[in-house]
């Protein structure tokens, strides 16, 4: 009796430890704070500008519970999640990197623009990732800002007049760094 009550006591426990989800925490350095598309458990595009956005459960390793969906929209409803990061002034080194997987033939595109005060925009760099299998796009430029300007991280599912059923990128760690 007393060993099927300990038994019992050990099952519930390891019952308890596995139900507990574990909170992934952005890599040190990282000025992107929802990094996986999740907030305490629950998928969250908290400081991401989105269009044509949803979640996924398909994540890749360390992903966490969710990653960032997003489908081909009609022009000019294309799918996107933009993160910005004002402040920025003098030469600066810019990294990213994040996990991509794209369906259907689809092709995803990650890139670096900075918004200048001007309303003018220029591509730092892009990248594109178009295989069924997650993988990383990473990119780094180094550009001048003057006050006033915007670094705009833009990761996309692009533009199609007509969109098939299961075409889609996923996007996830997603990591940005300035020196």
């Amino acid at each position: 009796m007393k060993k099927s009550a300990i038994l019992l006591v050990i099952c519930c426990l390891w019952m308890v430890y596995a139900g507990c989800k574990k909170e992934t925490f952005p890599p040190e350095g990282n000025l992107i704070v929802n990094y996986s598309f999740e907030e305490n458990g629950v998928f969250s595009l908290n400081g991401w500008d989105t269009s044509n956005a949803q979640y996924s459960t398909i994540v890749p390793e360390n992903g966490g519970d969710f990653s960032v969906k997003l489908f081909p929209g009609a022009p000019p409803d294309e799918g996107y999640v933009d993160y910005t990061i004002n402040g920025l002034v003098g030469e600066k080194t810019i990294t990213m990197s994040c996990q991509a997987n794209a369906f259907g033939g689809w092709l995803g595109t990650a890139t670096l623009k900075l918004i200048s005060t001007g309303e003018t925009s220029a591509d730092l760099a892009t990248a594109t990732w178009d295989q069924n299998t997650w993988g990383a796009i990473d990119l780094s430029a180094t550009a001048t800002f003057a006050e006033g300007d915007v670094l705009k991280l833009h990761l996309s599912a692009g533009f199609s007049p007509v969109t098939e059923p299961g075409q889609f990128v996923l996007f996830d760690l997603v990591t940005l760094s300035i020196n």
